[in-house]
């Protein structure tokens, strides 16, 4: 016999359905007649109940619903490369943005995450992370800037132990994350050139850069902060000088560059330029863009090395070009791309937990004059030579021809 409801419906799923519906809401008391096939039946029921009530028994006593068991990620897993603006992502030699980079990836490309670490924070397309992923030997990309799905750990975590072929380098404790501002200020200082002075004793001809307001804006990328200027126009101006007073100035030039500022860890790693070295440079390597600058003179610490544990930055610049007035017109000098570090946290003597204009400022104006004062290089000084200067002596009145 069958357990049938007396309240009949004609379709299968119907019939489900009030199954599943208390009796009050059917409107009818269901009439239940049980036989042979029914007291099986009713045993099954019976068992069932009582397998259910075991498992909300074991509910309770555990405090929750029983444990899922989570993917291990101790496999390779796929990631795609997202960047802004559609440049290619580093590749470094370790989990750190100061580490070597050793290629690119263009942004869409696929990759697979061998494992992960922690290492630098970096701003990227995803957001904040200090998760790095190993997509080779010594072949790192930040996560912020590949799409996984989770803004957590995916894959295995890197272990050393393993067999890992990365490298061993310094360990570089990451300093407090400072904040990064959306907008800075600097201006650069007047900067004058006594080396620079010519003429006879009651005259001299000399030269110094002026003043130069410069405004910073944020730009994601893989350093704690970089904040890009604007293009800026530092002015070369010529003075003629009698008895330590300035007769009359006029602008020969200027010099035109926009600075890109990437905050980050300090790396003992990077070599302390050698100011013997640069003070030596000709201004002819300078405009060269083919010859390779010597070691020490460029893509080092200003004030290094630099201190473990401590913020640094490092200042870019694609040249300078210098407009310089002339008889025959504007002419235009460009120099090569140039790089340098700075220790923020010595220059500065105190850690940094907030990167602002003041900061800046100290920075800017610190590798301005550094530059200035140990390398004549990066100085237009040879326009002097170009410069003449005439005065009537009384009334004493001076006039500077280019």
């Amino acid at each position: 016999m069958s357990i049938e409801l007396q309240h009949r419906v004609n379709h299968r799923d119907q019939r489900a359905r009030h199954h599943l519906r208390p009796a009050h809401i059917l409107g009818k008391s269901p009439v239940v007649t049980v036989g042979r096939a029914g007291g099986k039946l009713m045993g099954r029921i019976r068992g069932t109940v009582v397998l259910a009530l075991l498992i909300v028994l074991g509910t309770l006593l555990t405090g929750g619903l029983p444990a899922v068991a989570e993917p291990s990620g101790r496999g390779p897993v796929e990631g795609t490369v997202k960047t802004n603006s559609g440049q290619d992502l580093n590749i470094r030699q370790r989990p750190a943005t100061t580490a070597t980079v050793t290629g690119t990836l263009p942004t869409g490309s696929r990759v697979t995450i061998q494992c992960q670490s922690t290492g630098s924070a970096v701003d990227g397309k995803f957001g904040r992370s200090n998760i790095w992923d190993r997509i080779g030997p010594a072949q790192w990309v930040s996560d912020a800037y590949v799409l996984t799905g989770s803004d957590g750990f995916v894959a295995a975590k890197c272990d050393p132990d393993e067999g890992s072929p990365i490298p061993a380098g310094p360990t570089l404790p990451l300093p407090l994350s400072p904040s990064c501002p959306a907008n800075a200020d600097a201006m650069l200082e007047t900067v004058r050139l006594p080396s620079a002075s010519r003429g006879f004793a009651l005259v001299r001809l000399t030269m110094h850069y002026g003043e130069l307001p410069l405004q910073f804006h944020a730009e994601p990328a893989e350093s704690l902060c970089r904040l890009v200027s604007q293009r800026g126009a530092l002015p070369v101006i010529f003075d003629a000088t009698a008895a330590g007073r300035t007769i009359t100035s006029v602008r020969g030039a200027v010099s035109v560059t926009t600075a890109t500022l990437d905050f980050m860890p300090s790396d003992a790693g990077i070599r302390s330029c050698d100011f013997s070295l640069m003070s030596a440079l000709s201004r002819q390597l300078l405009l060269d863009t083919v010859i390779g600058l010597p070691n020490g003179t460029e893509d080092c610490y200003l004030n290094g090395p630099g201190k473990p544990g401590g913020l640094s930055v490092k200042w870019m610049i694609p040249g300078f070009a210098e407009h310089i007035r002339s008889e025959n017109g504007p002419q235009v000098f460009k120099t090569r791309d140039l790089a340098y570090y700075v220790d923020v946290t010595s220059l500065l003597g105190q850690e940094v937990q907030t990167i602002d204009s003041r900061v800046v400022n100290t920075v800017e104006n610190y590798i301005h004059k550094t530059l200035i004062d140990h390398m004549p290089a990066i100085t237009p000084v040879g326009l002097l030579q170009k410069v003449s200067v005439k005065c009537n002596i009384l009334p004493l009145r001076c006039g500077i021809s280019i």
